[in-house]
């Protein structure tokens, strides 16, 4: 078990003046997480975007949104 964020980013939009970042819509703050399922692992040379992807479906004991000007004081710092 762990804590950590969970951040919804936007689609395309990006926080001014730094274009490698996007614009953080909405946060959430979760306690006691953890993955309860993992799902198989595909290694091939079919696809040339991506290295690995799977499906991950976590258990969160709790989660609290964190609220609107707090999350745009964090980007801005």
């Amino acid at each position: 078990m762990g804590n950590g964020t969970i951040k919804q980013l936007s689609r395309s939009a990006t926080v001014a003046g730094n274009d490698s970042a996007q614009r953080v819509l909405h946060e959430y703050k979760v306690e006691e997480i953890w993955p309860s399922e993992i799902g198989a692992i595909d290694l091939s040379y079919d696809t040339s975007d991506a290295i690995e992807e799977f499906t991950v479906t976590f258990q969160i004991q709790f989660f609290q949104s964190v609220a609107k000007n707090a999350q745009q004081e964090t980007e801005n710092t």
